[in-house]
């Protein structure tokens, strides 16, 4: 089914291939396309040139200068397009005036751009995108810039190559402001997230452990039933799920935060780390709750019948059971209500809350002048926190617009949660429970939760940046821990059952399943991945036309399609459009390479905005 889906589906990653280690000075893709066609073979075969420029090194105030740069572009195709009044924004000449001013400034920006390393070239078909990947493994970087000098001589015999590969790579699937790493920094940053990951889960560790140790603790020797019903102990139990979900936003932050280049990368490593810690958290809970009086390991009785050790064990049994059951079901009231609570703060929290909370702070600053003036220190703290505006007293169309953009669909925390919530549901296996009362709990939740998704929350999202194979290939892998977790249960009702004695060896036979049924079912995905990749890439079974390619409906076709191409996201090939695309050294490609769909403007293309860039039925005057 997967091979067959891929093949019937063309997508811009079927036709792109990157290039690695490219010099920094290649910045023209007119010149680099015409070298690359050249050395190739393939004059006429290639599309264009993506080059990706090394933002992230760039200094603060220049970036925030391309970014100004880029929003007059967009209000001014805004207004050309009559998608905004002119008296609800700057008027077409101001915004025209803007722009020619920022041509020579962009200019003077330029010269301190390099090539982050990046290319990705482009082909019209498949078949000369699949022969140059099986035909090639690099190109010599003399090729790709003449004046390239390499780093050890010509003296030591080694030829400085450009790696060449398809990674998957589609134009909305990169985050072209964070181009790109050097191995340092890469290095850096995969030390330094998994240490702030360790530190968040200490802190949710010494928050949770206070709560127990003072607020439910001291009820353990009174009843087991009674903690869950006083009420502050609520009220500090939910100040602990506050914790939990404060930290989950800001490890999501951070991977945000962080400058990995592909959002496939950005959506796995968030969705890793957020699960790890709600395992962590939810299983912290089933410790603590296992670790109540009356509960015993083992269930067995002793070997000498009528013996005092035996007469002890029978009269602890049944209370033992029943403790175990109340402490079960206490601990399904705790997964039921952080399900509740965590699934309403994230939707509120971060869908709903960001939207009104932009709502008040612009009608309070731009409408009601809260604190008189701009200068107050409530109008500082919430313009602080606004998109930052141009003016003080006027609010244009596009300001107000960033202000309330919708959330975009955040696929890991779906994933997030279709991890957890069966993984809540399979604890059952570890505890004497004559309920479904979870079961049922879960299923109502699902009901609910696909109805709520499907008919209210789906208008209050914006579209999904990127969805990727990657991540759901991620999402794939840890379901197999679920699942390991139900076959390792075996190990525990063993000892407590006693058919295992020692509990050393109970606990290395727990941990010798757990890993031997994750490695069985990671084997079976890895070999169906195999399968699927071990002829390499080839052509998409494109049977509607005539034999060989003829049936390639082509990469101008997909960008037709889709809206996207490989330059109207790349910020700066925009800007260089623009504002100077016969620049000595930056020139953009001619006009006979399409980087735009023939329907849209040469503005900068945005996810779920596409309908700007067609001229509104109904042009304003």
């Amino acid at each position: 089914f997967q091979k067959q889906y891929d093949s019937s589906h063309q997508t811009a990653d079927d036709y792109t291939l990157m290039l690695e280690g490219v010099p920094a000075e290649c910045t023209s893709e007119r010149r680099l396309h015409r070298y690359i066609e050249k050395e190739l073979n393939m004059e006429g075969r290639i599309y264009g040139v993506c080059i990706m420029y090394d933002l992230m090194h760039l200094s603060h105030e220049n970036q925030e200068k391309l970014e100004e740069m880029l929003e007059h572009i967009i209000e001014l195709d805004d207004v050309k397009n009559g998608w905004v009044k002119s008296d609800f924004s700057m008027t077409l000449k101001a915004l025209e005036e803007d722009v020619e001013k920022d041509k020579e400034e962009f200019k003077e920006i330029l010269k301190t751009m390099k090539c982050c390393g990046r290319v990705y070239i482009v082909f019209h078909t498949q078949v000369s995108m699949v022969r140059v990947l099986r035909e090639r493994r690099g190109l010599r970087k003399q090729i790709l810039f003449p004046q390239y000098a390499s780093v050890d001589g010509d003296e030591g015999g080694e030829i400085d190559m450009a790696s060449l590969g398809n990674r998957g790579d589609q134009p909305d699937g990169i985050r072209y402001e964070k181009a790109e790493m050097t191995e340092a920094e890469r290095r850096k940053t995969y030390l330094i997230l998994p240490a702030r990951q360790f530190v968040y889960i200490l802190i949710y560790i010494v928050v949770a452990q206070l709560f127990y140790m003072f607020m439910q603790k001291p009820w353990d020797n009174c009843a087991l039933e009674a903690s869950a019903g006083a009420a502050g102990v609520q009220l500090a139990a939910k100040g602990v799920l506050l914790v939990n979900f404060a930290i989950q936003t800001a490890v999501a932050f951070d991977v945000e935060g962080s400058c990995f280049l592909r959002i496939a990368k950005v959506d796995q490593m968030t969705f890793i780390f957020n699960t790890l810690l709600m395992a962590i958290t939810l299983g912290y809970a089933v410790m603590q709750e296992c670790n109540k009086n009356g509960l015993r390991s083992v269930f067995l009785p002793p070997e000498e019948e009528l013996s005092p050790e035996w007469w002890q064990w029978r009269r602890g049994l049944v209370h033992s059971a029943a403790a175990e059951v109340n402490s079960y079901e206490a601990l399904v009231s705790v997964f039921t209500e952080q399900t509740i609570m965590l699934y309403v703060l994230g939707e509120v929290g971060n869908v709903i809350g960001p939207v009104a909370f932009f709502w008040f702070a612009l009608r309070a600053v731009f409408i009601s002048n809260i604190g008189g003036g701009a200068q107050s220190r409530i109008q500082k703290f919430l313009r602080m926190m606004l998109p930052k505006t141009r003016n003080q007293l006027v609010l244009t169309a596009r300001e107000a617009e960033k202000a309330q953009m919708l959330v975009p669909l955040l696929l890991w925390m779906e994933y997030t949660y279709c991890i957890i919530f069966p993984g809540i549901a399979l604890t059952a296996f570890y505890f004497i429970d004559f309920s479904l009362k979870i079961w049922t709990a879960l299923l109502s939740f699902s009901i609910l939760f696909f109805l709520w998704q499907r008919y209210v929350m789906l208008w209050l999202y914006g579209k999904s940046q990127f969805d990727s194979e990657e991540t759901y290939f991620a999402f794939i892998v840890i379901w197999g821990v679920v699942l390991s977790k139900t076959a390792a249960s075996f190990a525990l009702w063993a000892y407590r059952l006693q058919e295992i004695t020692e509990w050393p060896f109970a606990l290395l036979i727990f941990v010798l399943i757990f890993l031997l049924t994750f490695f069985l079912y990671l084997s079976g995905i890895l070999y169906i991945e195999w399968l699927f990749g071990k002829d390499g890439k080839n052509v998409d079974d494109m049977d509607n036309g005539a034999p060989g390619h003829a049936g390639d409906p082509g990469y101008d076709s997909i960008m037709e399609t889709t809206g996207i191409s490989w330059w109207n996201v790349n910020p700066i090939y925009v800007l260089k459009q623009r504002l100077c695309p016969n620049e000595p050294g930056f020139e953009v490609h001619d006009a006979r390479v399409m980087c735009w769909p023939a329907w849209s403007d040469q503005g900068f293309f945005e996810k779920g905005k596409e309908f700007r860039h067609r001229r509104h039925q109904t042009h304003f005057h």
